[in-house]
């Protein structure tokens, strides 16, 4: 139950929607209410689906984001709002979910059954993290509950469906108490043997309440005055479910409108029924929202982003240089305390099998300093290296001969262009056919 003592400190103030499966309806319930949140109901047993809803996770030093072994749930949700932008709660910008941290922090879009391999038939996109803009005005000592936003924009465009956000026209039916709302998130249940953090993902109807009524039932609730429900925010409530650590920064959606009204924010702790959630006030910042997201977005951009200026195209890269031909001789250039090493090596045909390597003495080893399998044409090949004084071994293998019926096929080794071997090849060169070069003065 909400507890008496004063709004708690981040973990606990700033909550997530809980909910609690189980319980049975009263007589006259809807059906989507049968089951309790403290009374909520799993997205996969009705036919609502949000492939929008983003479920944050930081990646364990690893970047594989497929690996659910690798990840962990950071215990916040949000809403895909564009294709680049995920807009959740400014409390959820902590810790290992920032841009520097040691984890990578990741978002689940479209996440509906995490700890299933098919996301319980639900198509997901796993997305990384390219910038992060909080509200300027937020208050990272949280001495004030306003302006909890973030826009959090993802590493590339994202193909799943985004959700529409209020603008500021439909919040004049939210006048009257009873709007019906509805809060999403992998939160706490209060149920035995089922933990925050699982799916399927949740979903609770909860009644708008004015502001005014909402904080004079916070304060009748705690012991504190310092509680003030300011145009920044919203809320909602219901008799029988009550939000709770595990969704910050998740959507109050409105199924009519189809719109992200609010964002999960705050509350009393202990989550207790009855008692008003607090959520941020969408339509209230809808302006910073817009702005932040229209300036900063390629292409790609939302309906909302008309009228601003097209972005600029990415910098054109510059023209990649040809990369060096390894086949080809006289391109390179050796210092005074090296030797030019070279190989010249012709073929009749493409012979994919013939390899051949040079191999340098260093201590007791020998590791290949050069090394080339395949030939790509039927004409004289090259490879150039420079080398220091010491011991080398050269070695071609080939299953097939160098050379057909002509007996064409040959190779020879120089070193400052003075031949040190050369082979022609009539039979078919087994493995192992090499030389050592040895000491080379």
């Amino acid at each position: 139950m909400f507890s008496i003592a004063p709004l708690i400190p981040l973990t606990l103030l700033y909550y997530m929607i809980t909910r609690v499966e189980g319980g049975k309806s009263t007589k006259g319930d809807n059906n989507e209410d049968k089951n309790f949140i403290i009374g909520g109901r799993p997205v996969t047993k009705g036919k609502q689906r949000y492939p929008w809803f983003a479920r944050a996770e930081v990646n364990r030093g690893s970047t594989n984001r497929k690996r659910i072994d690798e990840r962990k749930w950071f215990g916040c949700g949000g809403s895909l709002v564009s294709p680049e932008y995920v807009l959740t709660a400014a409390h959820c910008i902590k810790g290992k979910f920032t841009i520097g941290s040691n984890s990578e922090p990741v978002y689940q879009i479209g996440s509906l059954c995490p700890t299933e391999t098919d996301n319980c038939e639900q198509k997901s996109e796993w997305k990384g993290v390219r910038n992060i803009f909080t509200h300027p005005e937020w208050d990272l000592n949280m001495q004030s509950r306003d302006h909890d936003f973030a826009l959090v924009r993802l590493s590339e465009p994202s193909i799943m469906e985004y959700v529409d956000i209020d603008n500021g026209g439909i919040s004049p039916k939210y006048s009257e108490k009873g709007v019906k709302l509805w809060v999403l998130g992998f939160g706490e249940t209060k149920v035995h043997g089922v933990q925050r953090g699982q799916g399927p993902l949740k979903q609770a109807r909860m009644n708008y309440l004015t502001n005014t009524d909402c904080e004079e039932q916070l304060l009748r609730r705690s012991n504190t005055d310092d509680i003030k429900i300011t145009d920044d925010m919203m809320c909602a409530v219901d008799k029988r479910k009550s939000p709770c650590e595990g969704d910050s920064g998740g959507p109050l959606y409105d199924r009519q409108s189809k719109k992200v009204v609010g964002i999960v924010s705050w509350g009393l702790s202990s989550c207790p029924i009855g008692t008003p959630a607090v959520y941020s006030r969408v339509a209230s910042e809808y302006a910073w929202i817009k702005d932040t997201i229209c300036t900063n977005h390629g292409n790609n951009r939302p309906a909302f982003c008309d009228g601003y200026p097209t972005p600029p195209p990415p910098p054109t890269p510059p023209p990649l240089s040809s990369p060096p031909n390894p086949f080809e001789c006289g391109v390179h250039v050796c210092d005074n305390d090296h030797m030019m090493f070279t190989l010249e090596i012709e073929a009749d045909e493409e012979r994919d099998d013939i390899k051949y390597f040079l191999k340098e003495k260093i201590g007791d080893e020998w590791p290949e300093i050069l090394s080339v399998e395949g030939l790509p044409k039927s004409t004289p090949q090259c490879s150039e290296l420079c080398i220091d004084k010491g011991k080398y071994r050269f070695a071609i293998n080939s299953e097939h001969e160098l050379c057909c019926g002509s007996g064409g096929g040959n190779y020879k080794l120089l070193i400052d262009g003075n031949i040190v071997k050369e082979r022609s090849f009539k039979e078919k060169q087994k493995q192992g056919h090499g030389f050592e070069i040895g000491a080379i003065p």
